[in-house]
């Protein structure tokens, strides 16, 4: 389902794209909804397709079980609805009662038109001709899945000959299309091709009786690819080895766990990129918005999501610290208020970000034929992070063996304060903190000696007012992610590339009894995902830039403790 832009090419409302690597396939996602888990296996094995996890439902009634389905379906129907009034409950609370529609409602909602909920996403730019071929190669209907182990289905690559030689295709396309009648929370999802992932998504909400229909179809475009940069030869899964019971994702919850994925890889490897997806649930979901454990322990609080509103996710490389990501904070589809996204989800939500490191500066030790690890770990967890990640490979096709050594590495730990001040439930938290990493080293291969560096620099700030006995929680973030990739032949540039990454987010949140028996909730949400890339290179350079946000404004949600809710949107 697309749109046209004012420039006439097509804005993606509703699906998904994806592209190739010369040998094999390796998907890169646009924007979806979809309820479960979809995992692809490699060419002789099999797509799978599993169920999702509650993994946003931070309340009690609601956790995340294999066993809870049938509570979770009595409570929905509870049109009875009390709250704790507590500091860090604000967001969780907000959103829970917001996901509750009771029977009147249902009643009501039957009669309703389906809604199309989208993610603006940019552009694709497909080739102007007709797809060599076209394969369905997923058709399920997914209804009471939480817990199940993954669906699975066959995939072949394409026998037309026009298309049957994967150094042929230009471009891969795919197509998701699907349809659901049913109650459905914001549930999160994937799909991997043999242990790698290409799309991380979550479920659009709320739909009536639980049921996705989910097609997936594939669209093989040959031809010359417009992309300047090769695409890479080989991507090894950095995930968990099997998909069962719960998909190819490393589950973490706390900073003590550290999964790990052992790998070797071919002998004339000339360049490597770390690809990491990462998504936050249970206690986590609003990780930027926890409040310090002194606040909690001074206040006696209990069922209190905690550990302060700092996150890193680490990715180590036998041993060397490689990448370090303070995330986007996604909103999922019941966040905040679920009503904000309807029909536009929140930024990253139907297209969660990932997350990219150039570790060419190590292939001089990953191609001494032994095994290798990475491991992922992330700091303050307490919730669940999904985690997984996927290594990119370039391959010397002149040669059968490179070489090279890392000439310098630095990871000081990260540098990070606090001040806080509280009077009772009262008061504010002050974070700031910032990083550094940086690596380099020379790569002999078949097109001579090359100096590869890469160094990365962030910055993080937040600001947490309380006031109002709690009532009333006040967030203020930004991150800002700066990085440099730098190739060098002797006596010249051959690549230099920039990026910058700045996240900021505001969100504040009041809640009060109101007549008649109701809650009252008033909300005011503004995010954005802002990127810079630079791309300097012999044959030219490029530029591009990126800023996409979001405002919610004064959005006050009135819950009723009767069978019916409503909404008010005070102004325009």
């Amino acid at each position: 389902m697309y749109s046209k832009g004012s420039d006439g090419r097509p804005l993606v409302l509703f699906a998904w794209h994806v592209s190739t690597q010369k040998k094999g396939l390796v998907f890169m996602a646009g924007a979806a909804a979809v309820e479960d888990i979809v995992v692809a296996k490699d060419e002789k094995s099999s797509l799978q397709h599993t169920n999702m996890h509650a993994h946003e439902r931070p309340s009690e009634a609601y956790s995340s079980c294999k066993e809870c389905d049938g509570r979770r379906q009595a409570a929905e129907l509870d049109s009875l609805i009390s709250v704790e009034a507590s500091s860090a409950h604000t967001f969780h609370n907000v959103k829970t009662l917001a996901m509750e529609e009771v029977k009147g409602s249902d009643q009501h909602h039957q009669h309703l038109h389906p809604q199309t909920f989208f993610e603006v996403s940019a552009p694709l730019d497909p080739p102007p001709h007709s797809p060599c071929a076209s394969l369905q190669v997923f058709s399920h209907s997914f209804a009471s899945s939480y817990g199940l182990p993954p669906a699975m289905a066959d995939y072949t690559p394409p026998s037309e000959h026009e298309c049957n030689n994967p150094s042929h295709w230009s471009l891969i396309v795919l197509t998701w299309s699907g349809s659901s009648v049913g109650r459905q929370f914001d549930r999160i999802a994937a799909v991997w091709f043999g242990g790698v992932e290409f799309l991380r998504t979550c479920t659009a909400e709320p739909t009536k009786q639980g049921v996705f229909d989910i097609k997936l179809t594939l669209h093989f475009f040959s031809g010359h690819s417009k992309s300047r940069d090769p695409p890479a030869d080989l991507v090894l899964p950095m995930s968990s080895p099997s998909p069962l019971p719960n998909g190819h994702w490393f589950h973490i919850t706390n900073d003590s766990y550290s999964p790990s994925k052992s790998f070797s890889v071919p002998a004339n490897v000339h360049k490597a990129v770390l690809e990491v997806y990462v998504s936050f649930h249970g206690d986590d979901e609003f990780w930027y918005t926890n409040p310090s454990n002194e606040y909690i322990r001074r206040n006696n609080l209990t069922g209190v999501a905690g550990n302060g509103p700092f996150r890193e996710v680490q990715a180590h490389l036998d041993g060397h610290l490689v990448a370090a990501i303070w995330p986007f904070p996604v909103v999922y589809t019941g966040g905040v208020i679920n009503l904000y996204w309807r029909p536009a989800a929140a930024i990253g939500a139907f297209n969660l970000p990932t997350y990219e490191f150039d570790l060419t500066p190590f292939v001089g030790s990953l191609v001494n034929r032994e095994q290798h690890t990475v491991d992922f770990r992330v700091e303050n967890a307490i919730g669940e992070w999904l985690i997984d990640g996927s290594l990119h490979l370039w391959l010397d096709e002149n040669a059968t063996q490179t070489s090279g050594r890392l000439v310098s590495y630095s990871a000081p730990s990260y540098t990070i304060s606090s001040r806080s001040d509280f009077a009772g439930l009262n008061g504010s938290l002050y974070t700031t903190a910032s990083r550094s990493l940086s690596y380099s080293g020379v790569v002999l291969s078949s097109a001579g000696n090359r100096s590869v560096s890469s160094s990365y620099a962030l910055e993080y700030k937040n600001i947490q007012v309380y006031s109002n006995s709690s009532a009333l929680q006040t967030t203020s973030q930004t991150i800002g992610t700066k990085g440099e990739i730098k190739v060098e032949a002797p006596s010249k540039m051959v690549v230099l590339h920039n990026s910058f990454y700045t996240f900021p987010l505001d969100l504040s949140c009041l809640y009060y009894e109101g007549a008649n028996s109701s809650l009252v909730f008033n909300c005011n949400f503004s995010h954005a995902f802002n990127k810079q890339i630079s791309i300097f290179t012999n044959a030219g350079s490029s530029f591009s830039l990126l800023n996409n946000s979001q405002q919610g404004l004064d959005l006050q949600f009135l819950l009723i403790v009767a069978p019916i809710w409503f909404i008010t949107i005070p102004g325009d």
